[in-house]
């Protein structure tokens, strides 16, 4: 008998893996570079971005979200500003973080494409609207 949880594991670390090959060669891990698109659609709809905004998004912990900002302002890649209060740094890309987010945005695409190879546009929107569905089911929605 097929399991969901175990099928959408599947998928992940599939999708994980691929997206992981395709940007091993620039140094940055697929996680990385989810994080950097976060932050251009962010920057692009002037919307200010907190460690916790990340964290919800990527659905990881505070430690790791940590880690993996320390390690991208290291490369250059981000950088934090204190919010006008003081208590909180908003993230923000650099110029080379934007370089990374535009040149390898349509590899996200690329690999989208993968997955739903072969199905047609209502296949897609039924995948949607099922993940959206499960993903709120377990939300408790």
């Amino acid at each position: 008998m097929k399991h969901i949880g175990g099928m959408v594991s599947c998928l992940s670390h599939q999708i994980k893996r691929e997206v992981d090959r395709r940007f091993s060669e620039i140094g940055v891990s697929g996680t990385q570079m989810f994080l950097i698109g976060f932050l251009m659609r962010h920057e692009i709809n002037n919307q200010p971005v907190f460690q916790r905004d990340i964290e919800r998004e990527l659905n990881i912990r505070a430690s790791s979200v940590t880690s993996m900002i320390v390690s991208l302002e290291s490369d250059g890649i981000i950088c934090r500003k204190a919010s006008s209060d003081g208590r909180k740094k908003q993230v923000l890309l650099t110029e080379k973080g934007h370089s990374l987010a535009k040149k390898n945005c349509r590899t996200l695409e690329d690999v989208d494409q993968e997955i739903v190879r072969g199905m047609t546009e209502a296949e897609v929107a039924d995948l949607f609207r099922l993940l959206d569905k499960a993903i709120n089911n377990l939300k408790g929605e």
